[in-house]
């Protein structure tokens, strides 16, 4: 039962060196523009991504993400604001 123990222990370690930095997560929208990048992922990752990523990011085309020796800058997009209408007094 030890070895079981141990190589779970050993499984971990080498796991978690993956988990670190070294992911680096894009969502591009159908015109290949980044709409988010950076090395959290985005969603929840323990769900089906197309079970999360349209309802944080409803244009996303795809999300990519894999190792990266480069910067992997931080980039968050935000939507243009819904234009204002111009509202206009009552006539009486």
């Amino acid at each position: 039962m030890k070895p079981l123990y141990a190589t779970a222990g050993i499984a971990a370690l080498l796991l978690s060196g993956v988990a670190r930095a070294d992911v680096c997560f894009t969502v591009l929208d159908a015109g290949g523009r980044v709409l988010h990048q950076s090395r959290k992922a985005p969603v929840d990752m323990s769900r089906p991504i197309s079970d999360t990523l349209y309802s944080r990011f409803p244009r996303a085309a795809v999300m990519v993400f894999g190792t990266n020796n480069e910067s992997c800058e931080e980039i968050q997009v935000v939507a243009p604001a819904a234009p204002q209408v111009e509202r206009r007094g009552r006539r009486m």
